[in-house]
């Protein structure tokens, strides 16, 4: 069995540039990805390996680092320190040492090191599938018109998805065969490579077969939608608002990453469609900064003045808004604020939190809610974790801002208490860095107490949304943006068609090795073809000495029959 060790290289927006590497099988398969053993990500950059994160195709399982205990069809993905997702694939994962023998001769395939698979064939020439010591003997009829293929099919134990893995019908004829009985074939490695002009809308982007540049594709047109309200795009993507699981479809994942791309789906897509992301997709709305949503508000608001009078744009504004609400009760302040800056409402809570008194009673109204807090939780275990890093998170934020709340002496309420007022705070500055699994923790803090949560995200951004030092930095931030091409991925997506133009010239490279082997390559088929004629004539001389060995054991019956007949007449001569 000849094994592809196929390296797949990603450029992310970080630089880093990560190259897969993993042992292939050479034949076609369904899923059309396979990897023999556990493929492993680098960051070449860095000279280190990075781990994958893997779960079942279709399964609510959580995801998992890739360990070789993991058989079947799943999904594998690799995410930075800042959630982006910089790798994700649907793969069928085999065993290491999985290995496929084809003996045309007895018209046998032998599977060896199948691990837990269950093994099958829908094959009408198929005559038997048996157990062997090291796997599967799987054996076919005599035929003198054979198929060129075959499909085996292995299944998993309580896994719904299925690997079809197309190999060659063990024939004498037709077939380039080791003296093994394996598959001669060429190691190689493609690639597709597409020009960007050619990729104009997501539909197209969804149908580049090469994984990396499909995912930056997509990426950049979601990004596109960002700007352009009236496309095409956001027509199919409402199409697409469907029962199927988010995670079954790459749009919707690589939306996720992306909080200005979850801003302009929230403002487009049917609201009840969007809150599946928090519970489908690990969504925080909470973590979408107040400045992106200015932003694609403002792009949708300006997009509207284009055509229609001022009256129905707010009119329609106002409704657009108000789907923020559905997403969830803390992210009430955040279609406030849009409506105050967007829509000239004249908000006299928001108005009040720029004297000079507001801070005090906002300080006293959490203190309150914070004792509240306290006696709801007296009889529970206080969540912990991420307890030291949020702590060092509010050491860092404006003194103004840390006198909202007194934390007091007990620590062990602290990142439950520090949560919403930090989000709060992240929201007018900067995306607070986390990972996958931070995202899970900041998911569970929020749930402690929904209320205590909401109550002091909306106390404290309402507050903090109005003070001077934060509506410079946010305003400056917004002026840029505004009108700013969400083009970024461009030149990453060039840097990829030049990796794939020297990979394509190392193919090349590789042909032309390849033509100079070709006497080698001639030699070992002469080989393969006297081997094949060795074993008929073996099989031959086998036949013939069966039918000898046939002849004999006929005479040794006449033989027995005389001497029987023998032994009957002396008997009766005797008794005679």
């Amino acid at each position: 069995m000849m094994i592809d060790t196929a390296v797949q290289v990603d450029n992310s927006a970080a630089a880093s540039a990560y190259e897969l590497r993993a042992n292939t099988l050479s034949f076609t398969s369904t899923p059309k990805t396979l990897y023999l053993g556990v493929p492993e990500l680098y960051d070449t950059q860095h000279n280190q390996k990075i781990p994958l994160f893997a779960k079942a195709v279709n399964s609510k399982a959580a995801w998992q680092i890739l360990t070789a205990d993991q058989q079947g069809i799943y999904e594998l993905r690799h995410q930075d320190t800042q959630g982006n997702l910089q790798f994700y694939e649907q793969c069928a994962l085999l065993p290491e040492n999985f290995a496929l023998r084809f003996i045309p001769v007895a018209r046998r395939i032998e599977i060896e090191q199948s691990g837990s698979a269950y093994i099958s064939c829908e094959s009408p020439f198929l005559t038997g599938i048996s157990v062997t010591d090291t796997g599967r003997s799987i054996e076919f009829n005599a035929s003198d018109t054979p198929p060129n293929e075959v499909d085996l099919i292995l299944r998993w134990a309580g896994k719904t998805e299925r690997l079809i893995l197309t190999v060659p019908f063990p024939a004498h004829d037709g077939q380039l065969l080791n003296a093994d009985g394996n598959k001669l074939t060429q190691a190689a490695k493609t690639r597709h490579v597409h020009s960007i002009h050619e990729i104009t809308n997501l539909t197209a982007a969804q149908t580049i077969s090469d994984d990396t540049l499909r995912q930056l594709f997509i990426r950049h047109h979601l990004k596109q939608l960002c700007l352009h309200f009236a496309s095409d795009d956001w027509n199919n993507l409402r199409g697409l608002q469907t029962n199927v699981p988010l995670i079954n479809n790459e749009l919707w994942i690589a939306a996720s990453l992306d909080s200005r791309v979850l801003a302009a789906l929230v403002l487009q897509l049917d609201s009840v469609f969007m809150q599946r992301f928090a519970t489908e997709l690990s969504v925080c709305w909470e973590l979408i900064p107040l400045k992106d949503w200015l932003i694609i508000f403002t792009r949708y608001k300006n997009y509207l003045a284009q055509d229609r009078e001022d009256l129905n744009v707010k009119s329609n504004l106002n409704k657009r808004i108000d789907k923020i609400n559905a997403l969830s009760p803390s992210l009430g302040i955040i279609a406030q604020l849009l409506k105050y800056h967007l829509c000239d409402v004249d908000d006299e809570e928001l108005q009040f939190m720029q004297t000079e008194d507001a801070l005090q009673l906002i300080a006293e109204q959490l203190e309150h809610e914070h004792q509240e807090l306290n006696q709801r939780q007296a009889n529970r275990q206080w969540l912990e974790f991420l307890r030291e890093e949020l702590t060092a998170d509010w050491q860092t934020v404006p003194s103004q801002t840390q006198q909202l709340l007194n934390l007091g002496e007990a620590k062990d309420c602290h990142a439950v208490s520090l949560l919403p007022l930090l989000l709060a705070h992240f929201s007018l500055t900067k995306p607070l860095q986390q990972s996958n699994s931070t995202l899970v923790k900041l998911q569970q803090l929020k749930a402690f107490d929904e209320q205590w949560f909401t109550t002091a995200f909306t106390l404290a951004l309402s507050f903090l949304s109005q003070q001077t030092d934060y509506i410079q930095s946010l305003q400056q931030d917004i002026t840029i943006m505004i009108n700013s091409d969400e083009n970024d991925l461009l030149a990453e997506i060039e840097q990829q068609l030049a990796l794939a133009h020297q990979e394509t010239q190392g193919l090349e490279a590789d042909l032309h090795n390849f033509k100079g082997n070709q006497a080698e390559l001639d030699g070992l088929r002469a080989e393969n073809i006297e081997l094949i004629s060795t074993i008929e004539q073996l099989g031959e001389i086998i036949q013939k000495r069966d039918d000898a060995l046939k002849l004999l054991l006929g005479e040794v019956k006449n033989l027995n029959t005389k001497i029987r007949e023998i032994r009957n007449e002396l008997q009766a001569k005797s008794n005679g």
